[in-house]
């Protein structure tokens, strides 16, 4: 998907939003930045949060995070500039997101 989901302005919101080390101050700085997206792709977003039931499912269908953020996350948000050494870097960050 190209751009993706997350524009990569918001997307670099995100990543440095990662390093607020309180949770509570952390998730409402992400929800600021995604509730900048247009309608439709903020529904989207919702139902792709989804992912996080499949996650509760794990011990059945062996999705953990990483297999969930390696399969979905450059489709969710990515860097407009593709590194693979910083798509690496960032797949805990995405992951870290998409399951909160």
């Amino acid at each position: 998907m190209d751009p993706p989901l997350i524009p990569y302005d918001i997307y670099n919101e995100i990543i440095l939003t990662n390093e607020i080390q309180e949770e509570t101050l952390r998730y409402q700085t992400w929800k600021k930045s995604i509730l900048q997206m247009n309608p439709p792709a903020l529904e989207l977003l919702r139902l792709i949060f989804h992912l996080n039931y499949t996650l509760s499912l794990n011990p059945n269908n062996k999705m953990d995070g990483n297999n969930l953020g390696i399969v979905f996350g450059p489709l969710i948000m990515r860097s407009a500039h593709e590194n693979p050494l910083q798509m690496v870097r960032d797949a805990p960050i995405i992951i870290n997101f998409a399951s909160s």
